[in-house]
């Protein structure tokens, strides 16, 4: 992204910050063989549980629409990274978009998203989101139900093949 008209105030110093942090993790991921990645910072997530995934800027189709990363990083707290694989999260985002799950986000709400569950991504795995290649979890030990709040309450079990 390069600034623009449209910017916000310190987007200049951000951008330095977000390239030495990128710098960190790609060193990391290079090692294993990962070639392009897609870094986001996600600091509402520690709030919400969501994740922000943008397919639409003002300009045009943008994100996981057009991405071309093999992997994507969410950086959801200083220095903590949720590492998902592209097609895993295009999987989750399919998922979101069917329970309309859209949002507006980002500099002056202007993009749009989609609001990805941070528990979709990992073990275990909503019904549709794990790799199809993948054996299948175990079917997870009963637990009980703390209160009605539950972080788990919302988590669909089971979804029909779109």
């Amino acid at each position: 992204m390069t600034a623009g008209q449209n910017t916000r105030a310190g987007f200049d110093i951000d951008l330095r910050e977000f390239m030495a942090y990128e710098g960190d993790l790609l060193r990391i991921l290079v090692a294993r063989g990962v070639v392009h990645i897609e870094h986001k910072r996600d600091f509402l997530t520690i709030k919400t549980g969501n994740l922000f995934v943008e397919y639409k800027q003002p300009s045009g189709w943008s994100g996981i629409v057009t991405t071309t990363a093999d992997m994507w990083a969410f950086e959801y707290d200083d220095n903590r990274w949720l590492l998902v694989p592209t097609d895993r999260l295009k999987r989750a985002c399919k998922l979101a978009e069917r329970q309309k799950r859209k949002a507006r986000g980002g500099d002056h709400d202007r993009y749009h998203g989609l609001l990805v569950p941070i528990k979709w991504l990992i073990p275990p795995y909503v019904s549709g989101v794990a790799d199809p290649a993948r054996p299948p979890e175990p079917k997870p030990i009963p637990r009980t139900v703390v209160s009605d709040d539950d972080l788990f309450a919302d988590v669909p079990v089971r979804h029909d093949a779109a």
